[in-house]
């Protein structure tokens, strides 16, 4: 009996290093894979805070004359009257976490690649009311500068909003005040900025910083089925001049100030708008209808009131202006087809018109021009990826005493675009 016990204890002490090992070897191999998976989860938490995205859109264009002044996707090379183009080829990288947002949107097309956004935002954190954001953005100036080029059923932004805030974003910083979601409040939204005020392309050339102001009231009525946008918007912004001279209008004329400290002097940009934006649906589908109107005054050359990308080079003309659009969608029930309806108007000199431009004496050229775009079109969404746009742009200029300027122009647009968004 002993003997057996001995062997027995025997046979344990032997074996059980064994066990041990083979415990502690499977011990090993659980933390290993604990680690694996915890690297997993923290690689997969960090992707599912990065989203990418973007569209293309592949269009040809048709006008009435070839190498025409254009809106429509920028002007037409001489002697062309058709063309192929990638109007934008956009993608955006977003990284987001609770209370911050890091932006890069790139821009490709035939003729190269630019950076369209490289901003972040953050919010507070206790109230979640107060963000910020700063980088290259768009303005926070009325609706249709943020309103995307991907959603919007024109294939262009209207004459006012090209002229004045060319390539639609500037490089700066601006406070953005909204109650969070939870509030009773939360439709109302105010963004303060400051601006170079140079566009996103071109580095600051002068020491003075543009401020934008943009409030907007967003509500929902009738059981979510009719929705309204109000907004109002102010820039104040200065322009450094290019040489001693400052024309500015009095007696239907430009009349000029030569003052030697007016080179080193700058000229006022005030623009004021307001906005409003409703949407319906029915049993006919849903109906959109928006407008905006833009006043104030703007500092440019003496052929454009285009707001200036680089350091002005020539004299400067001080134009009070104004210009608006109204536009009014229609989808036809539940189908994908969408119709289209858009008029538009800029006057850059509200001085002036007809033949007073041009006129001797007057100092009034192109610049000075009124132009209004009628257009219209059909949408197609074939899914929520690709859709078809074919729309017409009817472009009538007034008529002046200027050569060149005593009819209207030839310079109607046909766009078909075809749009592919991920």
């Amino acid at each position: 009996m002993k003997n057996r016990i001995l062997k027995a204890f025997l046979i344990a002490l032997l074996i059980s290093p064994a066990f041990f090992l083979q415990a502690q070897a499977q011990e090993q191999e659980e933390d290993s894979l604990l680690r694996v998976i915890e690297k997993l989860q923290s690689d997969v938490s960090i992707l599912s805070k990065i989203k990418i995205s973007g569209y293309v859109q592949a269009q040809f264009q048709m006008t009435d004359s070839a190498g025409i002044t254009s809106i429509a996707g920028g002007n037409f090379d001489k002697g062309i009257d058709k063309r192929f183009s990638v109007r934008r080829g956009r993608l955006k990288v977003a990284y987001n976490t609770a209370l911050s947002q890091y932006v890069l949107q790139f821009d490709a097309t035939e003729s190269g690649m630019s950076v369209k956004d490289i901003y972040f935002k953050t919010t507070d954190p206790y109230l979640g009311a107060f963000s910020l954001t700063a980088g290259i953005f768009n303005r926070p100036f009325g609706y249709e500068i943020e309103y995307s080029s991907s959603q919007r059923e024109s294939p262009e932004r209207s004459m006012v909003f090209q002229t004045l805030f060319p390539g639609e974003r500037d490089l700066g910083a601006s406070l953005t005040i909204q109650p969070p979601k939870t509030s009773n409040y939360n439709f109302i939204k105010l963004d303060l900025g400051v601006f170079n005020g140079t566009g996103p392309k071109a580095k600051d050339f002068d020491n003075r910083k543009d401020f934008i102001g943009h409030l907007t009231l967003n509500k929902s009525y009738l059981q979510e089925t009719l929705r309204v946008g109000l907004g109002a918007s102010y820039y104040n912004g200065r322009v450094i001049n290019g040489t001693k001279k400052v024309w500015s209008m009095s007696d239907n004329i430009f009349k000029v100030d030569s003052a030697a400290g007016n080179t080193s002097a700058y000229s006022e940009r005030i623009f004021k708008g307001l906005e409003a934006q409703f949407a319906y649906i029915s049993p006919l589908g849903l109906s959109q209808l928006r407008g905006e109107y833009l006043w104030g005054k703007q500092s440019g050359s003496s052929s454009s009131s285009k707001t200036p990308e680089v350091k002005p080079a020539g004299d400067t003309y001080v134009r009070d202006f104004a210009g608006y659009y109204i536009m009014f969608t229609q989808n036809i029930m539940q189908s994908k087809h969408q119709l289209v309806l858009k008029y538009d108007v800029y006057d850059p000199n509200t001085a002036v018109s007809g033949n007073e431009i041009g006129a001797s004496g007057s100092g009034t050229k192109a610049g000075d021009i009124e132009y209004s775009t009628f257009g219209f079109g059909w949408v197609y969404r074939f899914d929520s990826n690709l859709k078809l746009t074919a729309y017409y742009d009817v472009v009538t200029n007034e008529k002046t005493n200027i050569s060149g300027y005593t009819k209207d122009l030839k310079d109607n647009v046909f766009t078909l675009r075809l749009q592919y968004k991920f």
